[in-house]
Parts: C-alpha cells; sequence; structure tokens
C-alpha cells in the first residue's frame, strides 16, 4: 500500500495594534469666569490594548485655564494639572473604557481675560509624539552613534507600532521634522552591511561596491534607494545639502543637521547625535491624538427662569431673580427690552440698584434703558437685572419675552443686537456704514427679517422708517450670491433677495406686486411683509428694501 501523508499548513496572524481617539466635531464654548464645562462628553476611544497614560493639554494655553477630572478616577489611575502649562497628566493602566469615561469628564473653565479661543487636545501616551502625515515622531536627546541610535529608535512602541530612524520622503516632512522635532540621525546610510540588512540580500560586498549609493534602512521605506551621490533617483526624494553627501574620512549615515530647513549630511557613525524617532505602519490604525475648539465669549448672560407665569393686571412679577451673568469687561449701560409680543401698558419696574446707576422705561418701546456713570464690572449688572420686574395694564392676552443685553443696543430673542441710526443717508451709503460698525466684536449690516415677530421687534423699536437689506439690483444680487445670477437689471427686476448679513443671497420674491391691490409671489417659504401693491417699482428704479415704523402701515414693506 503507498503511504499518504498529510501536509498541515499551520499560518499565524499577529494582530498589529491599534487605537483610535475620537470626538465632536463642533466647538464647544464657555464664559471666561463661567463654571467648568465638560471639554467633549461625546469623546470615544477604541483599542483592546491597556493604555498606560492620557495626556490632555491646551495648545494655545494662557495663565488662569484650568482642567480638570470631574469624576472618581478607577483604582491605579491618578492625575495631576500643571497650572503653568495647562497640561492635564493622567497615568496609570486602564481599559479603553474606562479612559474614555474619565475623558468625557474633563472639565474647562478660565479665569484669564484672554478671550481668544483654546484648543483642548487629548492625546493617548506620553505626549511626546507629533503627528504629520498619519505618521508620528519623537526626538529622544543625547548624543548616540547611528548604530545605537538606530536600535534606540526600534526599542519604541506606540500602542503596536515600532519606532525606526525616520525615512524622510517629502520636502514637507523633513521641513516639518526639522522645525517641529528637532536634529538627528535620520534613516539613512551608504554603508554596505546596513544596506544588505535592509534589503535581507548579500548586495554589496564591500563597502567600495556599495559607496555613495544612498538607501533607506530603516521603516517601510528600507531596502530603498533614493540617491547615488546627490544625485536623486526618479520618483524619490533627498535634502542634500551643498556639497554633501561628500564621505570626507568615511561618512556613511546622514543626519538633518544643517540650518538650511534641515539640509542632509553624511556622517560617520560614532559622531554624537539626538535620535529621532518615526512610527508609522501600513495596515495599522494608530489614531492617538483628537482636538476639541473652546470658543471663548466675551460676555455672557445665562437666564435661570426661561417661564414665569402672569395674569394680566397682576402685581408686578420678578423676570429672572437668579439671571447670571460672566465678562471680561465692564459696561456703562444696558438694556431690558420687550422684545416680542409687547402690548401698550405692559411694563418693566425694577428694585434698588447698584451706586451709580440710574434707569428709565420708555412705555411706547418697551425698552429700559439702564446707565452707569462708571464703568461697572459684570457683578453689579447682574445684581441690577435680578430686581427687574414685568406687569401689564393691557387686556390682550399673549406671551411676551424679556431680553436683557449690556451695551446701548437693544437686543432681540435670537440673540442679534440692532442698533436704529437716525442719521439720514442713500441705501446704498447706508449698508456700507453699516457694514463698518462693530459691536461686541460682531460685524453690522442692514437689517436682514426672518420672521414676523423679529419683523415687530424691528417696528417697535425703530424711531423712524428705515432701510433693510433688501433688494433686486442686479449688481448688489449677484455680489450677495457670488455668480452672475442676474445680466442685467431687466432680468432681476422684481426678483428681491436679501444682500446682507448671515442670509445675504437667500431670494424673497419672484417677481413684483401685479397691481396695487396683490401682493408680489414669494419665493418658496421665505419670509415677506410687503405692503399691499408693493413693490411695484414705481419711480423705475425702486431697488432698495424699507420698512414703515408708524402710521397706518406699521411694520411693512416697501421699495423705494
Amino acid at each position: 500500500m503507498k503511504p499518504l501523508y498529510l501536509l498541515l499548513l499551520l499560518t499565524c496572524n499577529t494582530a498589529i495594534g491599534q487605537i483610535t481617539v475620537d470626538g465632536s466635531a463642533t466647538q464647544a464654548s464657555i464664559a471666561n469666569n463661567a463654571p467648568a464645562i465638560n471639554v467633549d462628553a461625546a469623546l470615544t476611544v477604541t483599542t483592546s490594548l491597556t493604555i498606560p497614560q492620557f495626556i490632555v493639554k491646551i495648545s494655545n494655553f494662557s495663565s488662569g485655564d484650568v482642567l480638570a477630572t470631574n469624576s472618581t478616577l478607577p483604582t491605579g489611575i491618578t492625575s495631576s494639572y500643571n497650572a503653568a502649562t495647562g497640561v492635564l497628566s493622567i497615568s496609570g493602566n486602564g481599559t479603553a473604557a474606562q479612559y474614555q469615561q474619565l475623558l468625557r469628564n474633563v472639565t474647562f473653565r478660565t479665569t484669564s481675560s484672554v478671550t481668544t479661543a483654546r484648543s483642548v487636545v487629548f492625546q493617548a501616551g506620553d505626549g511626546t509624539v507629533q503627528l504629520y502625515n498619519n505618521h508620528y515622531y519623537k526626538l529622544i536627546s543625547g548624543g548616540l552613534g547611528f548604530t545605537a541610535a538606530k536600535a534606540l529608535a526600534a526599542s519604541q512602541t506606540l500602542f503596536g507600532w515600532t519606532g525606526y530612524l525616520p525615512a524622510i520622503t517629502t520636502a514637507g516632512e523633513n521641513s516639518f521634522i526639522f522645525n517641529s522635532i528637532g536634529k538627528g540621525w535620520i534613516g539613512a546610510s551608504d554603508d554596505y552591511t546596513e544596506i544588505n540588512a535592509a534589503l535581507g540580500t548579500s548586495t554589496f560586498a564591500n563597502q567600495a561596491a556599495s559607496e555613495n549609493r544612498w538607501y533607506w534602512v530603516t521603516g517601510p521605506e528600507k531596502g530603498t534607494q533614493f540617491s547615488t551621490g546627490a544625485t536623486i533617483i526618479s520618483g524619490q526624494y533627498a535634502a542634500w545639502n551643498s556639497g554633501e553627501p561628500n564621505n570626507s574620512s568615511g561618512e556613511n549615515f546622514a543626519e538633518n543637521v544643517y540650518p538650511n530647513n534641515g539640509s542632509w549630511n553624511d556622517a560617520q557613525g560614532a559622531n554624537l547625535n539626538n535620535t529621532l524617532v518615526e512610527f508609522g505602519t501600513t495596515g495599522a490604525v494608530v489614531d492617538i491624538l483628537h482636538t476639541r475648539t473652546i470658543a471663548m465669549i466675551a460676555t455672557q448672560l445665562n437666564i435661570a427662569a426661561p417661564d414665569v407665569p402672569y395674569q394680566l393686571h397682576d402685581a408686578a412679577v420678578s423676570v429672572d431673580a437668579a439671571i447670571t451673568g460672566y465678562s471680561v469687561s465692564t459696561f456703562t449701560a444696558g438694556r431690558i427690552t420687550v422684545s416680542s409680543g409687547f402690548k401698550t401698558g405692559d411694563a418693566i419696574t425694577w428694585g434698588s440698584l447698584p451706586a451709580n446707576f440710574t434707569a428709565s422705561y420708555n412705555s411706547t418701546t418697551g425698552v429700559v434703558t439702564m446707565s452707569s456713570s462708571v464703568a461697572a464690572p459684570i457683578a453689579d449688572w447682574q445684581a441690577a437685572f435680578r430686581t427687574v420686574k414685568f406687569s401689564s395694564a393691557s387686556n390682550v392676552v399673549g406671551n411676551r419675552t424679556i431680553t436683557f443685553s449690556l451695551g446701548n443696543l437693544v437686543a432681540f430673542s435670537n440673540g442679534h443686537f440692532y442698533e436704529y441710526v437716525s442719521t439720514g443717508s442713500a441705501w446704498a451709503a447706508a449698508k456700507t456704514a453699516a457694514e463698518g460698525r462693530s459691536y461686541l466684536g460682531l460685524q453690522g449690516y442692514l437689517v436682514t427679517i426672518m420672521s414676523a415677530t423679529e419683523n415687530e421687534f424691528i417696528r417697535q423699536t425703530s424711531a423712524a422708517d428705515a432701510w433693510t437689506g433688501a433688494s433686486d439690483d442686479y449688481s448688489y444680487i449677484n455680489a450677495a450670491t457670488g455668480a452672475t445670477t442676474y445680466a442685467n437689471q431687466t432680468a432681476s427686476e422684481g426678483k428681491w433677495y436679501w444682500t446682507t448679513g448671515p442670509e445675504k443671497g437667500t431670494q424673497m420674491t419672484t417677481g413684483n406686486a401685479p397691481n396695487g391691490t396683490s401682493l408680489p409671489p414669494v419665493a418658496g417659504s421665505t419670509y415677506n411683509n410687503w405692503n399691499t401693491g408693493e413693490p411695484n417699482n414705481t419711480s423705475s428704479n425702486e431697488n432698495a428694501g424699507t420698512i414703515y415704523s408708524s402710521g397706518a402701515n406699521a411694520g411693512k414693506w416697501n421699495d423705494l
């Protein structure tokens, strides 16, 4: 009988370690001096590896910024915050789930007056590596020869990745390493033993055979020749300094030491250099960084009582006795406005005000003008606003919205500020003037009106008829849409757009009113409040929008 042999093929798949740190794509916000907020409650950490450490740092730190862990730490994990550098260090072996939970509870607050946005970086590991093009890099200081530095780099690990002296394949990478990481050995050599080891063959019998044939001998690129002397091989990259490599006294190893943006030199292997380390492997996912931007709000008022019950003709009720304010600034003016639902008979009153404060109420517009003869801190304004009460002698049932604001302008419930400028001017000049004004860091623009309540608020708080940001002038429409939407005025006539503000480029109508008793055809569901028979281009050049503030047509729009 012929014997049969069973051949068994055994394979072993070695899992490449991986980690992913991710989180919210949107930015958070906080006011200076406000209570701490969670930096990113949606942060995720995914890995099967044990995590030894995490660093949370403020990349544009300002003195007074504070990071903290607002949760009980797992056994064996500790944290410490360096108030001088803005770095929160969390150390101790833990699972992805443990680190995810505690990182989601990292909080940020600040007593700094700096209003520049902060970038908070969550980084797995000890925080010594930096990211470029999906690879990570770090510098180990201390003088080592090439062989020792190569071995030291290979002993470094990063969540399943093994380090190596950098193999630099682009000008961008070279510039990044030199300017952001530092100077030291890179993974290039024309030493025949290094090249043969990289290739896994006896390609060169001796140094004379390999001399001036420069190869990458580390990393994924090892075994790739990139230059013969200073002549770069097609498709490869090198950054030799002028006159290098020159093999002066047997120089077979490369370093990025020249100040010409990190250009390279060939050096003897016994020279002492820092160790540059790169981490990057095809097929592994190592994403150890997540950054969350926190916008700093220079001034913020927070309501504590969003809804207050009130019955008409009852005694005055407190609007918000627990309103809070945060700001790095001082103010000489504030406004309290019945910003929605205002009716004749509505009244706003106030109690005992801080020293130097006065207040007056305009029963026609529903606006309280509050002033301080000296620039007062936010604590004084908070105290003054907490005394405000509302009552009404009106018989008209309906909700009222009360808006508090700091500064000279009135605020609507949409968080926008409004200013009536009594100086008369043509529409184009008014548009330019509005865009030249600023308030609390916000740029002005001719008003856009997106709802009936906003329209009524603007009518209520305007002293006279005023321009709006509406136009059917083809040149302004084209500028608003960023395209040649209309070739001439004939083409755009009657097609009204908002040409200012966040809504610029939004069309309101598809034509003028067809007659004196009709309204114009509306574009989509955009809010319109044209007066009957308007817009009508009566004078053949009425291309700018206005709002009536009083009279029988108060709040209606007209073209002029």
